[in-house]
Protein backbone atom coordinates (compact mmCIF):
# COMPACT_ATOMS: atom_id res chain seq x y z
CA UNK A 1 0.00 0.00 0.00
CA UNK A 2 0.92 3.33 -1.00
CA UNK A 3 0.08 6.33 0.88
CA UNK A 4 0.37 10.15 0.49
CA UNK A 5 -0.94 12.41 2.47
CA UNK A 6 -0.83 16.26 1.26
CA UNK A 7 -1.78 19.30 2.94
CA UNK A 8 -3.24 22.39 1.57
CA UNK A 9 -1.60 25.30 3.12
CA UNK A 10 -3.94 27.26 5.16
CA UNK A 11 -7.11 25.57 4.23
CA UNK A 12 -7.55 22.87 7.06
CA UNK A 13 -8.11 20.45 4.19
CA UNK A 14 -5.61 17.51 3.10
CA UNK A 15 -5.52 14.70 -0.34
CA UNK A 16 -4.68 11.45 0.62
CA UNK A 17 -3.85 9.32 -2.01
CA UNK A 18 -4.15 5.61 -1.60
CA UNK A 19 -2.66 2.73 -4.25
CA UNK A 20 -1.93 -0.61 -4.00
CA UNK A 21 -2.69 -3.69 -1.99
CA UNK A 22 -5.13 -2.23 0.54
CA UNK A 23 -5.40 -5.28 3.09
CA UNK A 24 -4.74 -6.40 6.10
CA UNK A 25 -1.06 -6.68 5.69
CA UNK A 26 -1.40 -2.58 5.70
CA UNK A 27 -3.82 -1.89 7.87
CA UNK A 28 -1.37 -0.56 10.42
CA UNK A 29 0.07 1.62 8.26
CA UNK A 30 -3.04 3.41 6.97
CA UNK A 31 -4.60 3.51 10.53
CA UNK A 32 -1.38 5.83 11.12
CA UNK A 33 -2.11 7.88 8.26
CA UNK A 34 -5.70 8.36 9.03
CA UNK A 35 -4.92 9.22 13.15
CA UNK A 36 -2.04 11.54 11.78
CA UNK A 37 -4.68 13.56 9.64
CA UNK A 38 -7.36 13.33 12.41
CA UNK A 39 -5.25 14.65 14.96
CA UNK A 40 -4.02 17.76 12.45
CA UNK A 41 -8.40 18.33 12.42
CA UNK A 42 -8.32 18.09 8.82
CA UNK A 43 -10.79 17.51 6.00
CA UNK A 44 -9.40 14.57 3.85
CA UNK A 45 -10.43 14.27 0.28
CA UNK A 46 -9.26 10.49 -0.07
CA UNK A 47 -8.59 9.31 -3.77
CA UNK A 48 -8.21 5.59 -4.51
CA UNK A 49 -5.94 4.95 -7.34
CA UNK A 50 -4.92 1.35 -8.85
CA UNK A 51 -6.42 -0.99 -6.45
CA UNK A 52 -4.45 -4.36 -6.71
CA UNK A 53 -6.36 -5.89 -3.79
CA UNK A 54 -9.08 -4.88 -0.80
CA UNK A 55 -10.21 -7.05 2.07
CA UNK A 56 -12.95 -6.14 4.65
CA UNK A 57 -9.98 -4.05 7.13
CA UNK A 58 -9.55 -1.57 4.29
CA UNK A 59 -13.42 -0.81 4.39
CA UNK A 60 -13.78 -0.92 8.33
CA UNK A 61 -11.06 1.67 8.62
CA UNK A 62 -12.42 3.81 5.89
CA UNK A 63 -15.78 3.64 7.78
CA UNK A 64 -14.33 4.30 11.36
CA UNK A 65 -12.17 7.07 10.01
CA UNK A 66 -15.82 8.37 8.30
CA UNK A 67 -17.34 8.33 11.86
CA UNK A 68 -14.06 9.59 13.67
CA UNK A 69 -13.77 12.81 11.61
CA UNK A 70 -18.07 13.28 10.77
CA UNK A 71 -18.11 13.24 14.60
CA UNK A 72 -15.48 16.05 15.05
CA UNK A 73 -17.51 18.01 12.35
CA UNK A 74 -14.69 17.47 9.92
CA UNK A 75 -15.03 16.09 6.27
CA UNK A 76 -13.75 12.62 5.52
CA UNK A 77 -14.96 12.26 1.21
CA UNK A 78 -13.72 9.30 -1.00
CA UNK A 79 -13.20 11.57 -4.18
CA UNK A 80 -11.84 9.86 -6.72
CA UNK A 81 -11.93 5.86 -7.41
CA UNK A 82 -14.76 5.22 -5.31
CA UNK A 83 -16.77 3.28 -7.64
CA UNK A 84 -14.11 1.37 -8.51
CA UNK A 85 -13.17 0.56 -5.03
CA UNK A 86 -16.28 -0.47 -3.41
CA UNK A 87 -16.94 -2.60 -6.82
CA UNK A 88 -13.74 -4.60 -6.46
CA UNK A 89 -14.91 -5.33 -2.23
CA UNK A 90 -18.80 -6.18 -3.28
CA UNK A 91 -17.95 -9.53 -2.67
CA UNK A 92 -16.54 -9.13 0.84
CA UNK A 93 -20.52 -7.96 1.31
CA UNK A 94 -19.22 -4.76 3.16
CA UNK A 95 -21.21 -2.74 0.58
CA UNK A 96 -24.14 0.01 1.67
CA UNK A 97 -27.29 1.56 -0.23
CA UNK A 98 -27.31 4.63 2.53
CA UNK A 99 -25.35 5.99 4.92
CA UNK A 100 -25.15 5.07 8.68
CA UNK A 101 -27.27 7.41 11.31
CA UNK A 102 -24.12 9.31 11.90
CA UNK A 103 -23.76 10.24 8.34
CA UNK A 104 -24.93 13.95 8.81
CA UNK A 105 -22.96 15.35 5.65
CA UNK A 106 -24.06 12.34 3.35
CA UNK A 107 -20.45 11.52 2.48
CA UNK A 108 -20.58 7.42 3.38
CA UNK A 109 -17.69 5.95 2.23
CA UNK A 110 -19.22 2.92 1.42
CA UNK A 111 -22.03 3.96 -0.86
CA UNK A 112 -21.93 3.72 -4.34
CA UNK A 113 -22.15 7.24 -6.10
CA UNK A 114 -24.30 7.38 -9.30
Amino acid sequence: MNIQLDKTENTGNAVMTLSGDMTVEHAAELCSALKEAAEQQLDVDVQVEEIESVDMTFFQLMCSAHRTFTANDRQFVLKQGKNSLLSKGAASGFIRHKGCSRDKFHTCTMVMEN
